[in-house]
C-alpha cells in the first residue's frame, strides 16, 4: 500500500515539473513578447486597422456615389409627376417632367443613435420608393423609444380617450392634460399634422416645427403649408426619389 502510494506521488510529481515547465515555456515567451515587441505590434495593429477602416469609408464613398448616380439616371428618365428629396442639403421638390412644380426645405434622420445602450437606426433610407399612402389628420403612436430618450420608463398605464371621441375632440382632450400626464399618453392626435403621406413603413413626409438638418427619427419633416402644397399635388404611386 505505502509503495502504491509512493509511485503516485512519484508520478504526481513528475506530472507537476512537467506541467510547470510548460506553463513557464509559454509565459516565457509571452513575457518576452510582450516587452520586447508589444509596441511594434501595437503599432501594425492599429496601422491594419486605420487601412481597414479607410477602404471601408472608400468602399461606402463608392456605393453612395454609384446610388446617387443611379438615382439620377432614373430620374432623367423619369416622366409624370415625382418627388426628390436631397437629405445631404435638406432640400425637396415636386417635379412634372423636367419642371419643378414645388420646392421646400425638409429635416431628415439622424442617423445611427445609442440609446439605454441599445443601437438604433433613425436614418432617412436613399432611394426609389413610391407614396403607399396619403393620410388625413392621423394619430402617431409614440414608440418605447419616445420615453428613452427622457431617460423614462414606458409607462405602465397608460391614458385612454373616452369611447367614441372625435378627432377634435381627442385634440382638445390631450391639450387639455397636464405636462406629467401627457407623457401617460401613447396615442397622439394631431401630432403629425393634417395631411400626411408615407413612403414606406415607419417613414412619412409629416409637418414639424424643426424643419432643416438630420432632426428627425427617419421621416421627411416639413412645414404646415409644404405639407398641405404636396399633399394636393402627389397621388398614391406617384415616385420619390431619395439621395
Amino acid at each position: 500500500m505505502l509503495k502504491k502510494i509512493s509511485n503516485y506521488l512519484a508520478y504526481s510529481s513528475v506530472l507537476i515539473f512537467i506541467g510547470v515547465i510548460v506553463i513557464a515555456a509559454i509565459f516565457g515567451d509571452y513575457t518576452l513578447i510582450h516587452k520586447d515587441e508589444y509596441n511594434r505590434l501595437n503599432e501594425d495593429i492599429q496601422s491594419l486597422r486605420f487601412e481597414v477602416s479607410c477602404r471601408d469609408l472608400i468602399t461606402a464613398g463608392m456605393r453612395n456615389r454609384n446610388k446617387k448616380l443611379e438615382l439620377r439616371t432614373m430620374m432623367k428618365k423619369q416622366t409624370g409627376r415625382y418627388m426628390v428629396i436631397d437629405r445631404h442639403n435638406s432640400k425637396f421638390w415636386v417635379r412634372e417632367n423636367d419642371k419643378i412644380l414645388y420646392e421646400g426645405d425638409c429635416g431628415v434622420g439622424m442617423g445611427q443613435r445609442q440609446i439605454r445602450g441599445a443601437d438604433y437606426n433613425f436614418e432617412t433610407p436613399p432611394g426609389w420608393f413610391s407614396i403607399e399612402d396619403k393620410l388625413e389628420d392621423p394619430w402617431w403612436y409614440r414608440p418605447n423609444w419616445f420615453w428613452y430618450e427622457k431617460g423614462m420608463h414606458v409607462p405602465r398605464n397608460f391614458i385612454r380617450y373616452p369611447k367614441g371621441i372625435s378627432f377634435d375632440k381627442a385634440v382638445a382632450y390631450y391639450n387639455s392634460l397636464s405636462k406629467k400626464d401627457k407623457l401617460k399618453v401613447r396615442a397622439i392626435p394631431g401630432y403629425l399634422g393634417k395631411y400626411v403621406i408615407k413612403i414606406t413603413e415607419g417613414i412619412y413626409i409629416h409637418y414639424s416645427k424643426h424643419t432643416t438638418g438630420q432632426i428627425s427619427h427617419g421621416c421627411i419633416r416639413i412645414s404646415n403649408e409644404d405639407a398641405k402644397a404636396i399633399w394636393h399635388l402627389l397621388q398614391i404611386g406617384d415616385p420619390v426619389y431619395i439621395f
